[in-house]
């Protein structure tokens, strides 16, 4: 993610903050290449669409969360995916770039705590968006491919192999939809 002074910050796309949201993280934009990042927003106030059209017409298309506040928000993205995934106006390579890792941070819940009540439903809904997004986007796959990350960890490899198997079945002509999920899951 971000190197350098501002290693304790990671960028995410602006457009994976939903509209009418209440974030549970900090907002940080970098204003000087020679000085930290400072506050915009704090957690726990709503994200209107008049703040995205201000950081929109100052040219802002990411901005920067916290590294200690990073499982929070990605919560905020498994939450908002549904919706992220059907907006129209955000770009195919932003939706799976969102989709990944949103996946990698559920695999890694499921590893690090595999008995948690909400991790069958949890897992469920991201197959569910994932194979919304594989079966009805132009390329998806492809794009998916492309997203992969080159450092290459367990969570990484768990989302790959899931993808893979489900295309994989899917092209060998395995079953309906309904069969490939249970495979997913």
């Amino acid at each position: 993610r971000m190197q350098g002074k501002d290693s304790g910050f990671f960028p995410v796309p602006l457009s994976s903050l939903r509209i009418d949201t209440i974030t549970d993280f900090n907002l940080y934009l970098k204003t000087r290449a020679d000085r930290p990042p400072v506050l915009y927003r704090e957690h726990g106030r709503p994200f209107t669409e008049e703040v995205r059209k201000r950081l929109l017409a100052s040219k802002v298309d990411r901005i920067l969360v916290p590294a200690a506040e990073q499982n929070a928000f990605h919560r905020y993205l498994e939450s908002n995916l549904d919706g992220l995934l059907a907006d129209p106006g955000i770009s195919l390579d932003e939706k799976v770039e969102s989709l990944y890792d949103c996946a990698q941070f559920v695999v890694h819940d499921i590893l690090a705590n595999p008995a948690a009540e909400n991790i069958v439903p949890r897992s469920q809904d991201l197959v569910d968006a994932v194979a919304g997004y594989l079966f009805t986007e132009e390329n998806g796959f492809a794009r998916f491919l492309k997203a992969t990350p080159l450092d290459y960890h367990v969570y990484t490899h768990s989302v790959n192999v899931f993808v893979y198997s489900m295309m994989l079945a899917r092209h060998a002509e395995f079953g309906d939809d309904a069969s490939l999920r249970r495979l997913g899951m």
